[in-house]
């Protein structure tokens, strides 16, 4: 809770966080009818409200509130909201004089529809600056939906669909938004159902014959994809994509928890070296070989793989910026060393 004092003495809070305490729509309603009074938290431009049992009936009451302040972040995360409350929030976005720069809507129960109507006000606004729609049904229909209409968005900076049952389809219009977008910074797609195939339509977006004019400022940054069941097919178009398209301006890529094999992690290896800003490439490995340590290692210093050579654990730790990567467990009987379930691959150069 922070409070700003006034000039007359008296004190006003700006943010107010009431997460987890069960207030239900009952208590959501009662906060909603202080704030728009007026008389009580006039200065409140930050409200938590996550975790409280709030249905839609409390839910649309907290953006009549939101209409009538100059609230600037709301968080309702993990409570019961469904498609029903979608339409006020979109009508709340939709306002000229709207204020909300962050707004938060994960782990709730909006499907499709509510991605159909986030997108009729999305379009046009041009101050909200951060939004998540994580744990969301959504589907590919929903977050293609939010995707089209973000093309022409240009104030979103960072867009979370992690967890929102999207797949291929989704994926190629997700593509399309960064195709298009150059103003989305991060886009947080991990644990959907993406596949290769939607790897594929990721990264081909990100290849500069794909580029729309606007693309030349683009600035993606953050790209999430771990568990989207991303194998060699779709980990080497990525690792090809990043090693050809040097100058991007993607600085971190998540992979964890997919399931290529180590010949794909050495390609990534020689992407994050080949490639003017990727900083690190996030992937998982429980169990690598030894040897092939020192192989990953040789292929980020741009020699060809080797699978001979010796102390292959100070090799790795020396040319790689995580320490965490390599496991200090002793060798097991078949030569293969334990390893943590994920490491990053960093670059050399920094």
């Amino acid at each position: 809770m922070s409070c700003l004092r006034g000039s007359g003495g008296h004190v006003s809070m700006t943010e107010l966080n009431l997460s987890a305490n069960g207030i239900g729509n009952a208590g959501a309603m009662s906060i909603s009818d202080a704030i728009v009074s007026g008389k009580v938290m006039p200065a409140l431009t930050s409200l938590i409200i996550s975790s409280n049992d709030i249905g839609d009936e409390g839910g649309s009451s907290l953006m009549l509130a939101r209409v009538t302040t100059q609230l600037k972040l709301l968080n309702i995360a993990h409570n019961d909201l469904t498609d029903a409350t979608s339409d006020k929030v979109a009508h709340a976005l939709g306002l000229p004089e709207s204020s909300l720069t962050s707004l938060n809507l994960s782990s709730n129960e909006f499907t499709a529809a509510a991605g159909k109507s986030l997108a009729l006000t999305l379009e046009h606004n041009v101050v909200l600056s951060h939004l998540d729609l994580s744990g969301n049904n959504l589907g590919n229909a929903g977050a293609s939906a939010v995707a089209e209409s973000l093309k022409r968005n240009r104030g979103l900076r960072t867009l979370n669909l992690q967890a929102a049952s999207i797949g291929p389809s989704g994926a190629e219009v997700l593509g399309q938004l960064l195709q298009w977008n150059p103003r989305l910074e991060q886009l947080m797609l991990s644990y959907n159902n993406l596949g290769d195939e939607g790897a594929v339509a990721l990264s081909t977006s990100l290849r500069p014959e794909s580029q729309s004019f606007e693309r030349q400022y683009q600035s993606i940054r953050t790209l999430q994809l771990s568990g989207n069941g991303i194998g060699t097919t779709g980990a080497d178009h990525l690792a090809s994509t990043l090693e050809v398209f040097t100058d991007s301006t993607l600085c971190s890529l998540d992979l964890g928890n997919n399931k290529f094999p180590y010949e794909s992690v050495v390609l990534l290896g020689r992407a994050v070296r080949a490639n003017a800003t990727l900083q690190c490439v996030h992937v998982s490995a429980s169990v690598m070989p030894a040897d092939r340590v020192r192989s990953l290692t040789l292929a980020m210093q741009g020699a060809e793989p080797e699978y001979e050579g010796v102390d292959h654990k100070k090799e790795a730790l020396k040319y790689c910026a995580e320490p965490r990567s390599f496991s200090t467990e002793p060798e097991l009987e078949d030569g293969s060393v334990e390893r943590h379930p994920d490491f990053d691959i960093c670059s050399l150069r920094k």
